[in-house]
């Protein structure tokens, strides 16, 4: 029936968030820790992630577009139910006290679920600026994508 084949691919569907931990330094944008997580009820296998910055300015107005950040991929050979794991991005990139304007990355996943050949990827985007305070908050942008 149809309501069985929507309970078995609700069950089975994986379910992945990205979301920006609490920051280390709320003056510093890269202190921010980004978890991924696994909301789904099978486990991940395989997760990969890495991260690029699309776009950042710096308060002298030098602008970097599209910029590979090196050092910071991983793999998860398995990501169990209601788990996870963490990205420093400033263990790469370090930038002195309120010295960004702003900054656009990317975080890029892919995974396996669990018994599923199919690999999936997620790309999300998170953006920050430099509040008046000189405090960062880092934000999902949806618009980008």
């Amino acid at each position: 029936s149809l309501i069985t084949i929507g309970g078995f691919l609700f069950f089975v569907y994986p379910r992945l968030s990205v979301y920006p931990g609490e920051s280390l330094d709320s003056y510093k944008p890269f202190k921010v820790p980004f978890i991924i997580k696994n909301d789904g009820y099978l486990p991940l296998l395989n997760v990969n992630y890495s991260v690029t910055i699309d776009k950042m300015e710096d308060i002298n107005h030098n602008k970097f577009i599209n910029v590979s950040v090196g050092g910071i991929s991983a793999n998860i050979s398995k990501l169990n139910q209601n788990k996870s794991s963490a990205i420093f991005i400033d263990r790469v990139v370090e930038a002195p006290a309120n010295f960004i304007q702003y900054a656009e990355v990317y975080i890029n996943v892919t995974y396996k679920l669990y018994l599923i050949p199919y690999t999936f990827t997620e790309n999300i985007r998170f953006k920050t600026n430099r509040k008046t305070t000189g405090e960062y908050i880092w934000f999902e942008d949806y618009s980008g994508k």
